[in-house]
């Protein structure tokens, strides 16, 4: 219970590592509020802590859009009061639908080929096919919602001097996948935005850490 009467913001809790999170917080004894871009999911996470979930709730908001967090906070600090912990987990893989079956038949094409020994012929060209949208979408959801989401929770945290963040960032942001630059790119910018926010808020008792998974296994 090393979490016993702590409050726990998990976004991206609709599912996989978000939703693990939020059902661990639970068992350690944290309340839970389950935030994620689909209000059903997000409401799962929470019917699924059972007993545990004792004053949890869910919240849907596109962490993307600054508005949308700012009311999210806004009814955590009207109904609990107080934010212990923020876990910045919501992201996304791709972008547009049939992305991931594109890029699976890919990958296949260039194992064949370089087991051919004849040459890779397949290229990626991932970055230069990339759309805007697909760039700014990535960007938005992983770093513009890590900021979002920091400012709004710091703001609470600071009127007490103590609080945790973890962001979560990945293996991509360390070294670099090849077939998604702008993922790599957001996931690197927030393993920056996270060794700076710590530095800053340091003084205030808040601590802020990041986490590099690699491939896990999720919808």
């Amino acid at each position: 219970m090393k979490l016993a009467g702590k409050v726990a913001l998990i976004t991206g809790a609709g599912s996989g590592i978000g939703r693990a999170i939020a059902q661990l917080f639970a068992e350690e004894g944290a309340r839970i509020v389950a935030n994620d871009v689909n209000a059903i999911a997000a409401k799962e996470t929470v019917e699924s802590l059972g007993a545990r979930g004792a004053g949890a709730r869910a919240i849907q908001a596109d962490v993307a859009d600054s508005g949308q967090v700012k009311a999210m906070f806004a009814e955590v600090d009207r109904d609990l009061g107080v934010l212990d912990v923020l876990v910045n987990n919501a992201g996304i893989a791709v972008t547009a639908p049939g992305d991931r079956d594109r890029l699976r038949e890919k990958s296949d094409t260039r194992i064949m080929e370089m087991l051919s020994e004849q040459g890779v012929t397949t290229h990626w060209d991932i970055t230069q096919e990339m759309t805007d949208e697909a760039w700014l979408r990535m960007i938005g959801v992983h770093l513009n919602g890590t900021f979002f989401c920091t400012r709004e929770a710091l703001r609470l945290m600071s009127r007490r001097n103590q609080g945790v963040i973890v962001n979560m960032s990945s293996v991509a942001g360390l070294m670099g996948l090849e077939n998604v630059s702008h993922y790599s790119a957001a996931k690197a910018g927030i393993l920056g935005f996270t060794r700076a926010v710590a530095r800053e808020v340091g003084s205030r008792n808040i601590r802020v850490n990041a986490i590099c998974p690699g491939f896990i296994d999720t919808p």
